[in-house]
């Protein structure tokens, strides 16, 4: 009798279980879309982005994490659609060098292509098998109907750093500014002869103390410097685009310093300079939108950086931090408002591991919804109802799908993908965990 009791008991509990869950999220199935591999060629699928898309102006692509080989596939056939079709021709990378991306003096040419983001482009990205798609789509369009590249983050050239700096020398040799302000060159070629040297990049440089932090120190007055004389010569130097380019590379630069000194002596970026870093990415998209103010423009980033606002972030184990920070995406739906679409992208590994807490998130239900290889649930249209909009749900959607959130999500992204059968990224077949294992 006991034994009979405990298994109905059982029974009853996954059942309610299971209908509790699927009650909670069911409301979703008005608002999802699945798809199999059809999603740009579809005529019906087609129709549907034209008509989400065809009056915004500023596109932003998340992922959850930076190893998300099946997450790059599909943000790669969204850019050649967006770009093909709705006239979409410039893509913002994330963690790319923006002294190279953004030098009026390289040609497009050069900037838009393979060459340029293995040696420009964070490796987690540039190097992997999946961005091959990417690459024979620029060199497939480059006569006809370019797609052009830009950095919108404040990454230094890991091969020569600070490399600007030896542009910006020979660019100021037209006006005598040695006389009040006193530059110090050599403190540049020492950083730059030390990476060739070590072949360091200026994080592992200054853990490493090849370059001290008093050089840093140093170097980081230096741009200050130039900062004083660039405002100050505008006029005689002329060339407003090339200031305005050397300005920028010069905060960008003296970020990186300020951040790098920060995690020498802590070992983690400060949330301080994390939000300064969002700020700065606006900036940079937003000087480009205020000087093409026609261009249609996509924007490579993670989730994270493309969020709304991080207010709605209900509970976490850093609360207190999305309280803190704002986010790229935040800058940008402030500035532009419905010109701005931003798609998250999230997958299912996050739940191959089933318990109590995965079973209540929208992932679990997204995962169990349906067999096809692809879903797609719109925020946008969610926010329109009243009776859904500030429903506070769990999910993984940020910061590397690392942690359970809870938040009010209708708000935060206007759209997410969500990948069942997802695979890492690779290089040369290997995964990264593989690489560093070997």
């Amino acid at each position: 009798m006991n034994k009979r009791l405990i298994f109905v008991g059982l029974f009853c509990g996954t059942f309610f279980c299971s209908c509790s869950q699927k009650t909670e999220f069911q409301f979703l199935d008005d608002f999802v879309i699945n798809y199999e591999n059809d999603l740009f060629t579809n005529a019906e699928n087609l129709s549907y982005w034209e008509n989400k898309l065809k009056d915004k102006q500023i596109i932003l692509l998340g992922e959850i994490g930076h190893t998300d080989g099946s997450t790059f596939l599909l943000k790669i056939e969204l850019i050649k659609f967006l770009h093909s079709k709705l006239g979409y021709d410039v893509l913002f990378l994330e963690s790319a060098n923006y002294a190279f991306f953004n030098n009026p003096s390289i040609n497009d040419a050069t900037k838009n292509n393979k060459q340029s983001c293995l040696l420009n482009w964070n490796p987690v990205w540039s190097y992997t098998d999946q961005l091959e798609k990417l690459y024979l789509y620029l060199d497939s369009c480059r006569t006809t109907n370019p797609l052009y590249l830009f950095s919108c983050d404040v990454a230094t050239d890991t091969k020569e750093p600070f490399g600007f700096l030896m542009e910006l020398k020979q660019y100021l040799s037209k006006v005598n500014y040695q006389k009040q302000h006193k530059i110090d060159w050599n403190i540049v070629l020492k950083i730059r002869e030390n990476a060739h040297k070590y072949s360091k990049d200026i994080y592992t440089m200054a853990m490493e103390n090849i370059i001290t932090e008093q050089e840093w120190l140093q170097l980081l007055e230096n741009m200050k410097l130039l900062e004083s004389v660039l405002n100050i010569y505008e006029n005689e130097l002329e060339n407003k685009n090339k200031n305005k380019f050397y300005l920028q590379c010069l905060t960008n630069g003296i970020y990186e310093i300020e951040n790098l000194l920060i995690c020498t002596n802590t070992n983690d970026a400060s949330n301080e300079m994390i939000k300064k870093r969002d700020s700065l990415m606006f900036q940079i998209i937003d000087d480009f939108c205020k000087q093409n103010p026609d261009r249609k423009i996509m924007v490579w980033s993670a989730n994270f950086h493309i969020a709304n606002n991080l207010n709605e972030v209900i509970y976490s184990p850093d609360t207190s931090f999305y309280n803190f920070m704002i986010p790229l995406g935040h800058h940008l739906r402030r500035q532009y408002r419905d010109k701005v679409y931003s798609i998250a992208f999230n997958h299912s590994d996050n739940i191959e591991t089933l318990n109590d807490t995965t079973k209540n998130t929208i992932e679990y239900y997204l995962y169990n919804q349906s067999s096809s290889n692809f879903s797609f649930i719109d925020f946008e249209k969610m926010r329109e109802n009243a009776i859904y909009a500030d429903k506070i749900f769990p999910s993984y959607l940020i910061y590397g799908g690392q942690s359970l959130h809870f938040g009010k999500w209708f708000h935060l992204f206007d759209g997410v993908f969500f990948i069942r059968n997802h695979q890492p990224s690779t290089i040369q077949g290997k995964t990264w965990q593989e690489l560093l294992d070997h």
